[in-house]
């Protein structure tokens, strides 16, 4: 039987494969040309990595899923090498990881101050 937190995780999973097909078109939409490049890339896993904690409560298996998005990002860069009209940057890459580790530090500071969870 699918629960809600299986249902949730295959949502996160579907984003993943969403964003990476918005990452390796040709041309970005003309609504992201107005947004800064890497305040974009900053949320986005700011947003992956804060999710990862509540879907993915034990800490071993969270820094396993923060591991992973870490070279996820590192494979869009390397996708994007390959795509007309983008680059592979590393800087959209280091946004990325600061995103992951502002979730993990943002998250594990109000974990931990008001001992909610045993991340």
């Amino acid at each position: 039987m699918l629960t809600l937190i299986s249902f949730l995780r295959f949502c996160w999973l579907l984003g993943l494969v969403i964003i990476f097909w918005f990452a390796c078109i040709p041309a970005p939409p003309e609504a992201m040309a107005a947004f800064n490049d890497k305040l974009v890339h900053f949320l986005v896993f700011l947003c992956l990595g804060g999710s990862a904690f509540f879907l993915w409560p034990d800490e071993k298996t969270v820094h396993k899923v923060l591991f992973l998005l870490a070279f996820y990002g590192a494979s869009i860069e390397v996708a994007q090498y390959y795509v007309p009209g983008r680059t592979l940057s590393l800087f959209d890459w280091i946004m990325d990881i600061t995103g992951l580790t502002v979730a993990f530090g943002l998250i594990k500071f109000k974990l931990s101050t008001f001992k909610i969870h045993g991340v």
